[in-house]
């Protein structure tokens, strides 16, 4: 049970985004042990509150130096994303280099979304 309801806000400001999962990376040692990087998966809807890093946020954090070019990701529990995790909004694609749980009293958790390449790479 959570203590603070923040469902009004997530129904009225959430918006579409797509999560891009990625297959397991694994070393081929039919291949002499080359490296095979994980393939890109079936995208997956979801929604979450998405906005623009604040002042605050643009400092350095503990997932590293953000840009304006950056964003913050709302998503409702049970719904969640797994740090490197790549999302895709609007057609750019970002990578969750973080996250704040708040969960246990707001039922939502805030993560942090680093710009990237087509590949997921960071920018």
């Amino acid at each position: 049970m959570t203590i603070f309801d923040f469902s009004t806000v997530f129904g009225e400001f959430s918006r579409p985004f797509q999560h891009i999962p990625y297959s397991e990376s694994y070393r081929d040692y039919t291949n002499g042990g080359q490296w095979v990087k994980g393939a890109e998966l079936p995208p997956v809807n979801m929604e979450g509150v998405i906005l623009p890093l604040g002042n605050d946020d643009l400092q350095f954090d503990t997932a590293g130096t953000y840009t304006i070019q950056d964003r913050k990701l709302f998503l409702q529990e049970p719904e969640t994303l797994e740090e490197e995790a790549v999302v895709e909004v609007d057609g750019l694609r970002y990578r969750v280099t973080g996250d704040k749980p708040y969960g246990h009293y707001a039922g939502f958790n805030v993560y942090f979304l680093k710009r990237t390449d087509i590949g997921g790479e960071t920018s």
